[in-house]
């Protein structure tokens, strides 16, 4: 038979300590998504390339809630003491942190299930020798899929615009899958919304 008081006692550690290391990665976003603001805005405000770059740094967020300062600086301590010290004898804060990253992590997968459900059941057509899904609604051309990507164009662009007009939107898609930004906006779509779930920042960005 399980040890069943063992096994609560694992689960509220583990509660508590994912609760204070996002709890702390919330933290560093808010003060991440400044300093990507001051950038875009005074150093790199006519370069649109570079404007996107700076948002790179959120994908070091999951790491900055284990820093050592949290445990051996001591204005940090005094800063963060009342955070560590909620998280760690309030256990039903943290049961409720972690529900709520739950149910949204649910959320993100079945959004994404039912738009590559949505995709797949659209109208199919062969242009410049890649099959490309026809959409009748008011959208724009995105690709979506991170194994098998599709590309997606309104059905009005599909049936007015020339060859060569489709031929440099599909390029341009192309080139999205090619450098891998779909993986990085999936990662972006984690990062953004689970550790900032609870506290009311989670939109999405497909």
């Amino acid at each position: 038979m399980p040890d069943w008081r063992q096994l609560a006692s694992l689960i509220n550690f583990c509660t508590a300590y994912y609760t204070t290391q996002l709890v702390r990665c919330t933290a560093f976003s808010f003060v991440l998504t400044g300093l990507v603001m001051l950038l875009r805005k005074m150093l790199f405000l006519e370069r649109t390339f570079l404007r996107g770059m700076p948002w790179a740094l959120f994908l070091v967020i999951p790491f900055l809630g284990r820093l050592k300062m949290f445990y051996e600086n001591a204005a940090v301590l005094k800063v963060t003491w009342r955070i560590t010290a909620v998280t760690a004898s309030w256990l039903w804060v943290d049961r409720i942190y972690m529900a709520g990253i739950l149910v949204t992590a649910i959320c993100i997968f079945g959004k994404r299930i039912r738009l590559w459900r949505t995709v797949a059941g659209m109208e199919k057509v062969m242009c410049e020798k890649v099959r490309i899904y026809v959409a009748d609604m008011n959208i724009t051309p995105f690709t979506v899929g991170l194994l098998k990507p599709k590309i997606v164009l309104p059905k009005v662009m599909a049936d007015s615009y020339s060859k060569d007009e489709l031929k440099s939107i599909i390029q341009h898609e192309q080139t999205h899958i090619r450098l891998g930004h779909l993986w990085l906006g999936s990662a972006w779509d984690i990062l953004h919304r689970l550790p900032l779930s609870m506290w009311g920042k989670g939109n999405s960005q497909i």
